[in-house]
């Protein structure tokens, strides 16, 4: 599936997980609730500034968002380690 979708369904069910309306969403991001619907149907994104937002009012991690697995998954690639540059001293 597509980041966009991931958004999508993320923010139709946020939002119905805390009982709110489109309407209260975008007064409480300064946005037409044209403007947030069009970021629950995918017409649109939302901009850096209001993706952070959208994260604060929901007060979830912007991976949520994103949908991507959660951090306590055990079964999710885990990050490869690399040994640190070596030091170089100033000449």
């Amino acid at each position: 599936m597509s980041k966009l979708y991931d958004i999508c369904k993320a923010l139709r069910e946020l939002r119905k997980a805390q009982h709110k309306t489109q309407k209260e969403v975008a007064e409480a991001l300064g946005i037409t609730p044209q403007s947030y619907q069009a970021y629950e149907s995918g017409k649109t994104l939302p901009t850096l500034e209001n993706f952070m937002r959208l994260c604060i009012f929901f007060d979830v991690t912007p991976d949520v968002l994103l949908g991507m697995p959660d951090r306590n998954n055990t079964n999710r690639v885990r990050r490869r380690r690399f040994p640190p540059e070596p030091r170089h001293s100033p000449c």
